[in-house]
């Protein structure tokens, strides 16, 4: 049986509103869903899930780093930022490549507790329309006489700030950010990549020297996973009825696009319903 379309609707008997009035939707019809987003930072409808903005956002990353008390290397892991790679994952084009290293601006590990890298600012090395990529890269060199530490890298994070003035999150793992190993020199260890870390063993002496870079995928600037924790649910198949009116009281003074949506959905299938107000707040 195929789904209908939501009976819902919505109405305000005014637009505009002062700081700390009742706004009062009244409504009909009916919906098996009723959602309210106030169209406040968090609280948008167009928000709610990835969206695109017309410009990048000022990004920023942070990490953990842990390192093995055993091994007797050191300086030997870099964290480089590109916004030319090709996204070939290859050494041809990796070296292609330009790459800043910014090793000096984080915070790595000096044992095996995980330390917090700091925020890293990203916008000295941004462009406009191009995506980020980060690197991490181990170098293990004297290998035929020095042991190399194992380092473990954690807590991955990548936000932006986008113009409409709230941090919207990227990545938080690597798995969202799509991370993967180029090797230049030695194959007896790499990366090893998981979700919540990205692991390299350290070797003992007597193996090649190693050259491994783990990079992400190109993070887009402008896209942004969506934000919408704010959203009321006025209405589910729990609560099972239908209010006749729904209150809302916005605290601060602004011009927001509030959206109501309805929504009927079964086995066969799903119908959404808008209902859009623009409300203005004044002081």
């Amino acid at each position: 049986m195929e789904v209908d379309t939501p009976t819902f609707e919505a109405s305000l008997e005014s637009s505009t509103f002062n700081v700390g009035d009742t706004v009062n939707f009244k409504f009909s019809g009916n919906a098996d869903y009723v959602y309210f987003f106030s169209g406040e930072l968090g609280k948008e409808y167009t928000k709610r899930t990835v969206f695109e903005n017309e410009v990048n956002g000022s990004a920023e990353f942070q990490f953990t780093s842990s390192v093995a008390a055993t091994g007797t290397s050191t300086n030997n892991i870099n964290v480089l930022v590109s916004n030319d790679f090709n996204s070939v994952y290859d050494t041809t084009n990796v070296k292609k490549a330009t790459w800043v290293d910014i090793t000096d601006k984080v915070t790595l590990g000096t044992g095996t507790t995980l330390v917090s890298s700091g925020i890293i600012n990203l916008a000295p090395y941004q462009a406009a329309d191009k995506p980020i990529f980060i690197a991490y890269k181990y170098l293990g060199q004297n290998n035929a006489t020095v042991t190399q530490k194992t380092w473990t890298i954690g807590g991955f994070q990548f936000r932006t700030k986008q113009s409409d003035g709230e941090v919207y999150t990227n990545a938080s793992s690597f798995t969202d950010g799509a991370f993967a190993n180029v090797e230049f020199k030695g194959d007896s260890a790499r990366w090893v990549i998981n979700s919540t870390t990205l692991t390299h063993l350290g070797l003992a002496a007597g193996n090649p020297d190693d050259n491994d870079w783990v990079i992400s995928k190109a993070i887009n600037l402008k896209t942004a996973v969506g934000d919408a924790t704010g959203v009321e649910t006025i209405k589910n198949l729990t609560t099972g009825y239908m209010p006749t009116s729904f209150q809302y009281v916005y605290t601060t003074p602004g011009t927001y696009k509030c959206t109501i949506a309805s929504v009927n959905a079964s086995a066969e299938g799903r119908k959404d319903k808008l209902k859009e107000f623009t409300i203005v707040i004044n002081p």
